[in-house]
């Protein structure tokens, strides 16, 4: 420190206040500083700074032998500050294309005078976004802010990159913060077909069904459930109720029915109607009582039709059942004749003669109880065919009620002799069976 003149021995004091910086101390002339080092003129300011300071005013005053007194004022800038975002970190962004982002960066302590932000490039971020540095106006009404803003719509879905941010002060000192943007393309969810199948359930019966899920979409897929009645509205059967999480339908149902729409979206924020998809089913809740379809005392006559002749036959309808009944036949008719579940009925033309065969109608209903029978007693009756040369032209005589007959083929030419007879099934009498 320089040193003054005056009468006598000169002492030189520093003001108490403001402190040096933490690390830095006042020695006055002759005091040791150090071994080998003592101060000298108006005394030595020494020492490593540990803390930064801002730049700070101090006084230096020297007394003479007659209290006459000098001051000498300097100033001390501290120590080199270094900016720092300390524990601040960026999360990894994850955007939509066509969907409008906001980003703000967090800001660093510390540095030597104005710091100024940037956002390191390459890479360049995806076109639609644009950094704005702290004090940049974004639009009318809102200014960057802290370590900068990221604002924009993105245009286009490059692949993910890493960015950083990088914050430095007046004299050169940096800090670093890195951060990792993706923006993924605008996938709409979609479930695998428009229609469900059909739920089906009974009055007083715990329900836990799940409910199809969608694929596709950004971000969690979100459910909604509409019908049966006024759009944009629910109304499940009392006992009823929809899990969005699940999607599932819970509860102890009392009786109703209705057509009900699933609705996913996704979490991308976006309003178009392309990033919805709706799927659509029946749900039904049938009586406590399961009723089984019955033919009740319906038979169908023996039936006896003709090659090459056209042949249409409506079979009975069975009554009963939950919900809309379908019928099956068994075996397949002959060859030319077909079956019309719908009726049920019989129809066609018989292209070839045929063996005699009993044939089964089934009726099933919505919750898989049948009604079927095919023999003498049961709900209904299906005709045996008859080829007529599979045995003799004039077999042994029967009775209506005979289930056996002796059927010989025709006299070997060599010998005259007919072949063994064998036992077969009667072929019920013409009056039984329906000709074609």
């Amino acid at each position: 420190m320089p040193a003054a003149t005056g009468s006598g021995t000169l002492t030189y004091s520093l003001g108490a206040t403001p402190a040096l910086p933490a690390g830095l101390t006042y020695y006055a002339p002759g005091a040791t500083v150090r071994t080998g080092v003592t101060a000298t003129r108006g005394g030595t300011i020494a020492g490593t700074p540990t803390t930064a300071q801002a730049r700070t005013t101090y006084t230096l005053t020297a007394t003479d032998a007659d209290g006459f007194t000098a001051r000498f004022a300097f100033t001390v800038t501290g120590v080199d500050a270094l900016p720092t975002f300390g524990a601040a970190t960026v999360q990894a962004q994850h955007y939509t294309q066509g969907v409008a982002a906001t980003l703000s960066l967090p800001a660093t302590t510390g540095g030597n005078g104005t710091l100024g932000y940037r956002l390191g490039s390459p890479p360049a971020l995806p076109a639609g976004l644009t950094y704005y540095a702290p004090g940049a106006g974004v639009r009318a009404g809102l200014t960057a802010t802290r370590g900068g803003t990221i604002v924009g719509t993105p245009s286009a879905a490059p692949p993910a990159a890493t960015y950083t941010l990088i914050a430095t002060d007046a004299d050169g000192d940096a800090d670093a913060r890195s951060f990792t943007l993706a923006v993924a393309d605008d996938t709409a969810p979609a479930f695998a077909a428009p229609t469900g199948s059909p739920h089906r359930h009974r009055v007083g019966v715990a329900v836990d069904a799940r409910l199809p899920r969608a694929t596709g979409g950004n971000g969690r897929l979100r459910y909604t459930l509409t019908g049966p009645g006024e759009a944009g509205t629910l109304s499940l059967p009392d006992g009823l109720a929809f899990d969005a999480a699940g999607p599932r339908l819970h509860g102890t149902p009392a009786a109703a029915a209705g057509t009900y729409t699933l609705t996913v979206a996704d979490a991308d924020a976006n309003t178009a109607p392309t990033d919805e998809h709706t799927l659509t089913f029946v749900l039904t809740v049938a009586a406590a009582v399961d009723r089984v379809p019955t033919f009740g005392t319906a038979r169908v006559a023996a039936q006896r039709y003709r090659a090459g002749t056209q042949v249409a036959v409506a079979l009975p309808r069975a009554t009963g059942g939950d919900e809309t009944l379908t019928y099956t036949l068994a075996p397949r008719p002959p060859a030319g004749l077909a079956f019309d579940a719908t009726g049920p009925r019989l129809h066609g033309t018989p292209t070839t003669g045929a063996p005699a065969a009993t044939y089964t109608l089934t009726a099933h209903d919505a919750d898989a109880n049948a009604g079927d029978a095919a023999t003498s007693g049961s709900p209904s009756r299906s005709c045996p065919t008859r080829r007529r040369s599979a045995c003799h032209p004039r077999p042994n005589a029967m009775s209506a009620t005979s289930r056996w007959m002796r059927c010989c083929p025709p006299p070997r030419a060599a010998t005259g002799r007919s072949a063994t007879c064998s036992r077969v099934r009667a072929i019920p009498p013409r009056s039984a069976c329906r000709a074609a």
